[in-house]
């Protein structure tokens, strides 16, 4: 699974070798220890910001669109 797409020059830092010559991801690999925190952060900036009257509503909308 991979995640969140590099930008142009970040593309060119995650090279990986391969039998048909040097390659490059184009998204974050999921293995990469960071890639869950540059996950969270996008989250955040997505759904942090939702005003809800409780913690039970927040869950609710989270829930409804993620369906």
């Amino acid at each position: 699974m991979h995640i969140g797409k590099l930008n142009e020059p970040s593309s060119y830092l995650d090279k990986f070798n391969t039998p048909f010559g040097r390659d490059r991801f184009l998204r974050m690999p999921f293995g990469i220890s960071s890639a869950s925190e540059v996950l969270q952060k996008g989250a955040y900036q997505v759904f942090g910001d939702i005003p809800t009257k409780d913690e039970k509503e927040h869950d609710q909308i989270f829930e409804n669109v993620l369906e």
